[in-house]
C-alpha cells in the first residue's frame, strides 16, 4: 500500500509534553465562582468551545450595581483562554483549567479599573457531543455563513437537566441578553433573564433554519437562524497504541534511539495540547494518549547527521481518524516508518542548511531532472508530486491538486511542470520504505 507523506511535515519536537493544555473532558458549560449549590456568587461563565479550537466566555457580573453580560472571544483557547470584551467595553478576561485535571480551574476578572482572581466551579455541564452526535449547540446568525449578519445567537444544551441558554445580541456586541429555557425540547419561550424586556421565541434546527422572534419593548427582530459554527470542540481523550516498524519490523532492530513525536489536530489545524507520547525502545511499542479526533502524527527517529531530516534518518506521517476506529484498533494501530532518501539533483538534501526549508524557494526550469541515490532491494520508487496552499491562505494549509503519481525502476525522473508552485514526494517500495527529505519545499517554474 502506498502511503503519501507530505514535505510540509517538517517539525519534530523532542518531547513528552507539550505546553498546552489539552482537555481530556469537554469544558462546555456554565461555571461560578462558588461551589455548586452554595451562596454567595458573584460571576457566572457561560463558556463554549468549538471545533475550530476557538471559544466564547460571556461573563455575568453579578458582584454589584446593575448586572450585565460582558463577551469574549479567544480563536485558539488550547494555548489558554485570554481576551479583551468583543463590544468594546473596558473588560478582559483570562481563564485557566489546569493542567490534566490537576489544579482549581480559575479565571482572572478586570472590569474598568478593578482586578480579580477567582476559582471556578462548573454548575452546569453542556452535551460534550462526541459518539451520541453533534448536538444544537453552537454560534448562529441570521444569514447563512459567509454572509454578513445582524443577528448573534450562542446556543447551549444541558441535557443532565433539561435545560437550554440562548445569548443573544443584534448591536454588534453592545448589549447582550440571555434566555434561560428550563423545559428545553428544542424551542425556546422565554423572557430574558437580567429583566431586559425581551422575550425570545425560537424553533431549534441545528441541521437547518431556525425560527425565531426576539421582542422588544419598541421594536421586533424575526427571521431564520443559521448555524455557523459548532459546539463543543470534542475533547482530547482518545489513545492509540502499537509498534513503530521499519519494513515490517519493530524499528528496536534498526536503533536503540527513542523517538520524537508531533501531533497536529486535524480538525483546527492547530498544535494538539499535552497528548502524552510513551516508547519503549526495546520492543518499539508506542502509545500516545490524549489525542484529538483526528490527528496528523508525525514520528522521527534521529540516527545520523547532524539534523533529523537529513537523508539516513527515519520518519513517519499519517492523518489518523482515531474517532472513526474501533476500540481494538485503537489498541493494535502500528506505524509505518520511512528511510530519507538520498536526494540528489535538482538540489543535494544532504546539504541543506537546518531550517532553510522555512524561508528558502529555490526556482528551477522545467523539464525538472530528479536523480537520487540508489538503495540495494528496491524494486520500484513511487514519485508523487503536489500544489498545495500554504499557511496564508485563507482556506489555510492543504491539497490543491497532484500532479505527478507514478512509479520508475530507475533513479531518475524528469517532470514537465506548469508555473506553479509544486511540492513532491520521492518514496522507495520493496527491499526498504523510504521518503526523499521533503522536509524541504521546494518551488519549480518553467
Amino acid at each position: 500500500m502506498r502511503r503519501i507523506v507530505p514535505w510540509a511535515v517538517c517539525v519534530f519536537c523532542a518531547m513528552v509534553w507539550m505546553p498546552f493544555p489539552a482537555w481530556a473532558e469537554v469544558l462546555d458549560g456554565i461555571w461560578k465562582d462558588a461551589p455548586k449549590d452554595g451562596t454567595g456568587e458573584r460571576y457566572a461563565v457561560y463558556l463554549q468551545t468549538y471545533d475550530t479550537g476557538s471559544a466564547v466566555a460571556v461573563l455575568l457580573d453579578n458582584s454589584g450595581g446593575q448586572q450585565r453580560l460582558y463577551a469574549f472571544l479567544d480563536s485558539d483557547f488550547t494555548d489558554g483562554f485570554e481576551a479583551d470584551e468583543l463590544g468594546g467595553a473596558n473588560a478582559h478576561l483570562s481563564m485557566s483549567f489546569g493542567d490534566q485535571g490537576a489544579g482549581t480551574p480559575g479565571a482572572g476578572i478586570r472590569i474598568g479599573e478593578i482586578t480579580e482572581t477567582v476559582s471556578l466551579y462548573r454548575w452546569f455541564e453542556a452535551d460534550p457531543g462526541g459518539t451520541s452526535g453533534n448536538p444544537a449547540d453552537g454560534i448562529y446568525k441570521n444569514e447563512p455563513a459567509p454572509q454578513d449578519a445582524s443577528v448573534n445567537l450562542f446556543l447551549q444544551t444541558y441535557p443532565n437537566e433539561g435545560s437550554a441558554v440562548a445569548i443573544f445580541t443584534s448591536s454588534g456586541g453592545v448589549e447582550y441578553y440571555a434566555f434561560l429555557q428550563s423545559d428545553y425540547a428544542g424551542g425556546f419561550d422565554v423572557d430574558d433573564l437580567l429583566g431586559g424586556g425581551r422575550h425570545f421565541q425560537a424553533a431549534i434546527s441545528a441541521p437547518g433554519g431556525s425560527s425565531f422572534t426576539i421582542t422588544a419593548p419598541s421594536s421586533q427582530d424575526t427571521g431564520l437562524l443559521h448555524k455557523w459554527f459548532q459546539a463543543p470542540m470534542p475533547a482530547a481523550d482518545y489513545e492509540l497504541q502499537g509498534v513503530l516498524l521499519f519494513n515490517g519490523a519493530p524499528m528496536s532492530g534498526i536503533t536503540a534511539e527513542t523517538p520524537t513525536f508531533f501531533v497536529v489536530n486535524d480538525v483546527t489545524g492547530k498544535t494538539a495540547g499535552n497528548f502524552i507520547a510513551e516508547y519503549d525502545p526495546s520492543s518499539a511499542a508506542y502509545e500516545l494518549r490524549n489525542m484529538p479526533s483526528v490527528a496528523g502524527i508525525s514520528v522521527n527517529f534521529h540516527v545520523t547527521g547532524t539534523e533529523a531530516t537529513l537523508p539516513g534518518n527515519y520518519t513517519f506521517y499519517k492523518s489518523v481518524d482515531i474517532a472513526s476506529l474501533t476500540e481494538g484498533e485503537r489498541l493494535d494501530y502500528d506505524l509505518d516508518a520511512y528511510r530519507i532518501l538520498h536526494l540528489l539533483t535538482p538540489y543535494d538534501n544532504s546539504q541543506i542548511a537546518p531550517g532553510s526549508y522555512l524561508t528558502e524557494y529555490p526556482e528551477y526550469p522545467t523539464p525538472v531532472a530528479f536523480q537520487w541515490e540508489a538503495i540495494p532491494g528496491a524494486e520500484f520508487y513511487s514519485i508523487r508530486i503536489a500544489r498545495y496552499r500554504d499557511a496564508s491562505h485563507p482556506e489555510g494549509f492543504g491539497l490543491i491538486e497532484t500532479i505527478v503519481y507514478e512509479d520508475v525502476q530507475g533513479t531518475s525522473y524528469q517532470a514537465d511542470l506548469e508555473r506553479k508552485r509544486h511540492r513532491g514526494v520521492l518514496r522507495l517500495q520493496g527491499g526498504f520504505a523510504l521518503v526523499s527529505s521533503c522536509q524541504n519545499p521546494v518551488s519549480f517554474f518553467s
